[in-house]
């Protein structure tokens, strides 16, 4: 049963995902991203550098892109939004990614 196991692991489909930045100066940058169909849409984003492991495993996302967001010092956050726009139902952590899912992080004040 290990092969099977094994071979089960290694079956999940490669996908590609658009990611979308758009910071605190309005500009936006539109990124192409693989992952795993299925896979956790923080966990993909922390393979590519664009959030740490460690947001990504909390859930909480502050610093995107190098950009960093402070809401107790001026009410600055990290709106995550579907392809319509509209603000997502759940977390970063548990958004399980499909090939052509499109997602953004706003800057928000």
């Amino acid at each position: 049963s290990e092969a099977v196991s094994e071979e089960a692991v290694s079956t999940a489909e490669a996908i590609q995902f658009t990611f979308t930045v758009t910071g605190a100066d309005g500009e936006s940058t539109v990124l192409t991203l693989d992952a795993a169909d299925g896979e956790k849409l923080s966990t993909a984003l922390a393979d590519a550098g664009i959030i740490s492991a460690e947001e990504a495993e909390a859930g909480f996302v502050t610093v995107v892109n190098g950009e960093a967001t402070d809401y107790n010092k001026d009410g600055s956050w990290w709106c995550l939004t579907d392809a319509a726009g509209e603000m997502t139902s759940v977390g970063v952590a548990d958004i399980e990614l499909h090939d052509g899912d499109s997602y953004a992080f706003t800057y928000t004040k």
